[in-house]
């Protein structure tokens, strides 16, 4: 019994040496990506848009934001600021 209290300890001690860097780095993605949405000059409806689906999709929706709404935010600009 005391054996197998011991294996499941390691386990979950190692599970925890990969659990924490992939937390760091998400929450890492997901700070940066809404100060970038933040500072762009695009309409209000389409940085929402990208925040609700870094929120909500994980990991995958800052990479994604990155790769391609990064690019699709600057083309946009605010029609307020054209006047």
């Amino acid at each position: 019994m005391m054996m197998l209290e011991a294996e499941i300890m390691e386990m979950m001690r190692m599970l925890w040496i990969v659990i924490i860097p992939i937390a760091i780095i998400q929450f890492v993605l997901f700070i940066t990506a809404l100060v970038s949405i933040v500072r762009k000059k695009a309409a209000t409806n389409d940085k929402m848009l990208w925040i609700l689906l870094i929120i909500f999709v994980g990991i995958i929706g800052p990479i994604v934001y990155f790769a391609i709404g990064a690019k699709q935010l600057d083309g946009k600009v605010d029609r307020r600021d054209m006047y």
